[in-house]
């Protein structure tokens, strides 16, 4: 007979059976146990969207769970059949971006799925540079001891992007802005290839706009002087070839965040570049024209630049505001809401005329309570 706590009966653990963390360990217990039999694969996909789905609302209440979650999903994409990998590694971007901080202890195993020697399919590379920005996310700036594990996955992706379209390079290259603050030391990997995507003559327009926002962040962020003339006169050959309005803007700010950065020394492309602006009937730039007339007076001081957004972050804000009302429960755990209707016509019944007519119906009413439950744990 179990002991009591309160006239509440408990388990041989001491938690009490309705506390929102025994059933929030036995669910976890129950689906990992699913994961860990690697001879039945069958529901696996199921077992990691329900774990998902259970930490989604309680957040930092996971942490316990951590240790034996991420190695499950990490051996389920390894059994998983050809071309499952996709989703164990999107499953992974969903729990970095709820546990963030949290998952700081399992990094090492989540950092080997960067080889640049297997990059998959285009989908899978684009599912993994979602896990690289939702890694930058969690670890908030201190990104800097992994950035050798991951540049050159991203770098293969440049490299070996043979696509009309271009499209893993355009996944890349907003990852690359948000890793930007840790990019110094490795620009001698980074710039050289972004210098060459700059060619409008063999690369769509659109990978040349976001190559040149991709350098402004990096520009901004860290001291590129050592690239400063590859990247100026690679800019002035730009606009040269007359390019679109938006391109010939977007060089142009990149200049502009160029002088910020390099103050005084930026003075020696200057008559080049007017030279270019005049030649190509580029009259005025409004911020190139006040920030070389700041310059002169020596009153240029650098700004902070803007910190990129990653997609998950985007997604993240949206789940937000459009997620369901949660409340909170005394353990911290949050409680989601009942949908009060749906339990009303769940308890609803038709006169039943046999036995397996009112199991059926109880069978769905118990299936509603479970879903309409508090619990994310019970929901899960």
């Amino acid at each position: 007979m179990e002991p009591l706590v309160g006239g509440i009966p408990t388990d041989s653990y001491g938690t009490t059976f309705s506390n929102d963390g025994y059933y929030t360990q036995l669910s976890v217990n129950a689906l990992l146990r699913i994961l860990e039999n690697t001879n039945d694969t069958t529901f696996h996909r199921e077992a990691v969207e329900a774990l998902n789905h259970m930490f989604a609302p309680v957040q930092n209440a996971c942490a316990p769970f951590l240790d034996r979650v991420v190695p499950a999903i990490l051996l389920a994409m390894d059994v998983a059949p050809a071309g499952g990998s996709e989703f164990y590694i999107s499953a992974l971007v969903r729990l970095v971006s709820i546990a963030r901080q949290l998952v700081r202890p399992f990094l090492e195993p989540i950092f080997k799925l960067f080889s640049a020697e297997s990059l998959g399919s285009e989908r899978q590379q684009s599912t993994s540079i979602g896990l690289i920005e939702a890694l930058a996310e969690a670890l908030s700036g201190d990104f800097g001891p992994h950035i050798a594990t991951v540049l050159p996955f991203l770098m293969a992706i440049i490299d070996r992007d043979s696509s009309e379209l271009h499209q893993p390079t355009l996944r890349a290259l907003p990852a690359l802005q948000i890793l930007s603050p840790s990019l110094e030391g490795y620009l001698f990997l980074v710039m050289p290839r972004l210098i060459g995507l700059l060619d409008i003559a063999i690369t769509p327009i659109a990978v040349v706009e976001e190559t040149l926002r991709c350098i402004a962040s990096i520009v901004g962020a860290v001291n590129c002087g050592s690239f400063s003339s590859r990247i100026v006169l690679t800019l002035v050959r730009l606009l040269q070839c007359s390019p679109p309005l938006e391109l010939q803007t977007a060089a142009i700010d990149v200049l502009c965040t160029m002088m910020e950065q390099l103050q005084d020394e930026f003075v020696l492309f200057m008559p080049t570049i007017k030279l270019v602006m005049s030649k190509r009937g580029i009259d005025e730039h409004a911020r190139y024209e006040r920030y070389s007339r700041l310059l002169f007076m020596g009153r240029l001081v650098p700004k902070e630049p803007p910190r990129a957004q990653s997609r998950i972050q985007g997604d993240a804000a949206q789940a937000a505001a459009a997620g369901p009302a949660l409340g909170h429960s005394g353990d911290g755990l949050a409680k989601q809401e009942v949908g009060v209707m749906q339990l009303r016509r769940a308890w609803t019944s038709k006169p039943q005329k046999s036995k397996d007519g009112w199991m059926r119906w109880l069978h769905a009413f118990t299936y509603e309570l479970l879903e309409q439950s508090p619990s994310p744990a019970l929901r899960a």
